[in-house]
């Protein structure tokens, strides 16, 4: 069992989001085209370094945040 990784993306205003490389789309507030809060996550099969990323439809101040949890023994 992989590692998973939970990233969260947040902008100052509406914003379109597309989720980074290898991740997925869990959730959004509020609906698009008015999104300023994304979810995204993946499984990281392998032990090793880790970062998310998110693509904005246009220029805004962004901030984000990346946690990773794996199950115990």
């Amino acid at each position: 069992m992989g590692t998973l990784l939970l990233g969260a993306i947040t902008t100052g205003n509406p914003e379109t989001f597309t989720a980074g490389s290898g991740y997925l789309l869990e959730a959004s507030v509020s609906a698009e085209p008015g999104t300023k809060v994304i979810v995204e996550d993946q499984i990281q099969a392998t032990a090793e370094a880790a970062s998310a990323s998110a693509s904005l439809g246009t220029a805004d101040n962004w901030a984000a945040g990346l946690a990773a949890f794996k199950a115990g023994p």
